[in-house]
């Protein structure tokens, strides 16, 4: 199935001019945030709603997207924004709470075309192969076995289907393996908080 992915537009201004949206998520949105970073599956579509700080989750599948115009997707027959539509959109309602269970369509517009719900970020190959790449880089490997560790990796990393190679290298190596999972996860937030940054939202996550 392929899907289009509709991005929230970037109200980015220049730096002198910004004003940052701090929005505080718990630590398990984050690890949510940093799985979908990671594993992006198009057949979902994930929102971080500004407002409260959660995940909203579009299934495609569900609408009817064809029928989607700028145009009429927030309107209602006499070109006037639906109730619900300004509840949401100012922050007053939960989205659960202002639309009703069987209006799934009328919350995924919502979701779609309103501000506070901005588009989770997800990461490309090119990324991906570039943090394999730092690590192998960095100095994160043993010192008895690092020269050779590295070389096996760079191997790997030149090969057909570097990413099973790398990840199958290092099923060998317990130490760099644990290693490797925190310098991918911090890598992959990294670039979420730059995501966020961009949108002029600054992520804040909140203490256990």
């Amino acid at each position: 199935m392929s899907c289009p992915i509709i991005l929230m537009a970037d109200h980015s201004s220049p730096e002198s001019s910004r004003t940052m949206k701090v929005v505080e998520i718990t630590p398990l949105v984050k690890e949510n945030m940093i799985g979908y970073f990671s594993d992006y599956c198009p057949q979902f579509w994930a929102y971080l709603d500004v407002k409260r700080g959660e995940i909203e989750i579009i299934d495609p599948e569900e609408m009817e997207l064809e029928w989607i115009d700028e145009g009429e997707m927030d309107m209602d027959n006499e070109g006037e924004m639906d109730m619900d539509d300004e509840r949401v959109m100012d922050g007053e309602g939960d989205i659960d709470e202002v639309y009703e269970d069987d209006d799934y369509e009328g919350k995924m517009m919502a979701i779609l075309t309103i501000d506070r719900y901005i588009e989770l970020p997800y990461t490309t190959s090119p990324e991906a192969y570039s943090i394999m790449e730092k690590f192998v880089q960095s100095n994160h490997l043993q010192e008895e076995h690092k020269e050779s560790l590295k070389r096996k990796l760079r191997d790997a990393l030149n090969k057909s289907k570097p990413f099973r190679r790398f990840k199958n290298i290092l099923l060998d190596y317990p130490e760099e393996r644990e290693q490797w999972f925190a310098f991918e996860k911090a890598h992959q937030w990294a670039s979420i908080l730059a995501y966020f940054d961009r949108k002029n939202v600054q992520l804040k996550v909140k203490e256990n």
